[in-house]
């Protein structure tokens, strides 16, 4: 997102005819939450500083999302592309830590003093957001105009995706219902509206960065950053979506890595989430992230600071021992090449295999890593072509078919 000078902001009347439809595409309004609103306002600051503050904050927040509350590496060319002033964007973002509004990660220097994360050589930083309650508004940016830049690798998938999301409409009043949680929308916190928006508008106006990982193979778009609820507010080729996602991707290629048909099973029949959705009292998408934390974490001794890691270890060396003992093993040397090596196999069946198929006989697709969405009159194409693919390079596994049309779903087994 990039910022052009324009006019003064809409005087109070003029905001008054703008209807939410007009606003949800604007290039000149965003929305915020009313407490971070309300704190600007108290400060006295002048019009360009509060749009500084709100710029930075929205920034924060569509990246943030993806994360679901764990550190968010974001660079700093994200912000200067906000607040051309190196001082007064350090400034902005001090002042949203000190009242509270998001955290930036820290870490002890030699000399003892407390200091933000740095990575040598990279400019960067990690944050996460403090969860805000209460409603969001609309704010009109003094003197500013927003831009969504857009970059496309030139990899041939990366071509191919580009080509497929100018072909994605947003429907305007789901993505109204969601943003401005009127009377029968799902209930979201105001930093979760704010990226529903945010990538609404990168979608709606056929922009963003396209490309392939610098360290694994992925492919990421603006459709694998869309919130999920975003993504059901959507048509592609004027149609519902159909979505069609491998159950348990990364515990499904561990357990094939490691033949260890017991956890391959557990996988197959959503055993293994479900135990620890129990053994933590948590709901299912909850489990997910704390297993993964797991696998794509160092081995845990018994003193480690991540808890509920190490208990997910112990339970896969109980129940699972074959599986434990080849994770352990494969993470020994270099935990984050383990990581890297599943990921890229997972970019090998749904890249190279699936979507690499579907392009070559024209259908329309959009991967979201281990999940590929198509048109609903191509879903059982997909759904051919994705069984086939996945049963010749992963074996087994379970598929799930939903339909953000009417939310429908469906396990198919490979």
């Amino acid at each position: 997102m990039t910022l052009l000078q324009i006019k003064p902001p809409l005087n109070a009347a003029q905001g008054a005819s703008m209807t939410t439809t007009d606003r949800l595409f604007s290039h000149s309004s965003i929305l915020v939450p009313s407490a971070l609103h309300e704190a600007v306002l108290r400060e006295g600051f002048r019009p360009e500083r509060q749009t500084a503050i709100y710029l930075i904050y929205d920034a924060i927040s569509a990246q943030c999302n993806q994360m679901k509350n764990e550190w968010t590496r974001i660079s700093d060319r994200t912000f200067r592309k906000l607040v051309k002033n190196h001082t007064r964007k350090s400034a902005e973002k001090k002042w949203l830590e000190e009242k509270g509004f998001i955290q930036i990660k820290k870490w002890p220097s030699k000399d003892g003093s407390i200091k933000n994360s740095k990575i040598p050589g990279r400019l960067s930083q990690a944050y996460r957001l403090v969860e805000q309650g209460g409603e969001c508004l609309w704010v009109d940016l003094w003197g500013r105009k927003l831009e969504w830049p857009s970059f496309t690798a030139s990899d041939h998938l990366c071509q191919y995706a580009r080509k497929v999301l100018k072909q994605i409409e947003v429907n305007r009043s789901q993505v109204g219902r969601l943003c401005l949680e009127e009377p029968g929308s799902s209930i979201l916190s105001p930093a979760r509206r704010m990226a529903v928006l945010h990538w609404a508008r990168v979608l709606h106006f056929g922009t963003g960065s396209i490309r392939r990982g610098r360290r694994v193979n992925r492919l990421f778009s603006p459709w694998t950053s869309a919130p999920r609820e975003l993504r059901r507010a959507c048509l592609l080729c004027g149609e519902a979506i159909v979505s069609l996602d491998l159950q348990a991707s990364q515990p499904t290629l561990i357990g094939l890595l490691a033949q260890d048909d017991a956890f391959v099973e557990a996988c197959f029949n959503d055993v293994l989430y479900s135990q620890i959705s129990r053994l933590f009292a948590i709901s299912r998408d909850e489990a997910k992230p704390i297993f993964l934390s797991y696998i794509y974490g160092q081995n845990r001794k018994a003193n480690a600071r991540n808890r509920l890691a190490l208990e997910v270890q112990q339970y896969v060396a109980d129940q699972f021992p074959k599986t434990h003992a080849f994770v352990w093993q494969e993470k020994a040397g270099n935990y984050k090449a383990f990581a890297r090596q599943l990921q890229n196999l997972e970019a090998k069946l749904f890249l190279d295999g699936i979507l690499g198929e579907m392009k070559q006989r024209g259908i329309p697709a959009l991967t979201a890593h281990d999940s590929i969405a198509v048109p609903e009159s191509k879903s059982e194409q997909a759904l051919e072509i994705s069984r086939r693919i996945l049963g010749e390079l992963a074996g087994k596994g379970r598929l799930k078919m939903s339909n953000y049309g009417n939310q429908e779903e469906i396990a198919i087994a490979i």
